[in-house]
């Protein structure tokens, strides 16, 4: 099986803005607690890094393809874990839109990969406006009133509150990041001999080493 490992060093952009360092596996409040940001967990910090919620952002790098792995009659980006209305742009051209962090995502990039360098960037919007404009149509209840039609979203319930928060009354900082666990590049003919990827249990380990 041949890899090629994405995880480590990507950017991040807020709502198109200058981008700062960030690393994947991880989330956005990693990668700003890493660039000088107030730890969110310590005293009443969570009413200022919850407004990063409501914000568009844009993950990006580049990385090199040999020209033997487009010798392969099909090549597919796989991701997992994507958080959670997502649209992934290779070179330039959009490859697909989802809307499910708990599925894994498969996208034909046969005709877009080249030999040599290329970028990839996952834009992720601001779900509550989206949440929002479905709960208007037909109201559900979510977890909390900050969040209205969160059960709209096929993204982990926790993000937005358990009981006793501060901010909302509720246990547990109410804060909705945006992560990744698992991309990979492969041949679905074998299955994953072009591979790119990185795993949950190294976003674990940042989470530690981080908090």
């Amino acid at each position: 099986m041949t890899k090629v490992n994405l995880a480590g060093e990507w950017r991040l952009s807020q709502d198109g803005g200058e981008p700062i360092p960030a690393r994947l596996p991880g989330c956005t409040y990693l990668d700003y607690i890493a660039n000088g940001m107030p730890d969110p967990f310590w005293g009443e910090n969570e009413t200022e890094a919850k407004e990063l919620a409501k914000h568009d952002y844009t993950y990006s790098r580049s990385f090199t393809i040999e020209p033997e792995l487009l010798d392969e009659n099909n090549v597919e980006l796989v991701a997992s874990g994507l958080d959670t209305l997502c649209t992934l742009t290779l070179n330039g051209t959009v490859i697909g839109e989802t809307n499910n962090i708990s599925r894994t995502w498969r996208f034909d990039i046969k005709n877009v990969l080249t030999a040599g360098d290329n970028t990839l960037s996952i834009f992720i919007v601001n779900p509550y406006p989206y949440a929002a404009a479905l709960n208007e149509k037909e109201k559900m209840s979510g977890i909390n009133s900050d969040a209205k039609g969160s059960s709209y979203l096929r993204k982990t319930p926790c993000h937005f509150g358990q009981s006793g928060s501060i901010t909302t009354g509720k246990m547990g900082a109410c804060l909705y990041n945006r992560k990744l666990y698992c991309i990979s590049v492969v041949n679905s003919k074998h299955l994953c001999p072009i591979y790119i990827s990185f795993c949950r249990r190294c976003y674990r380990t940042m989470e530690r080493q981080l908090f």
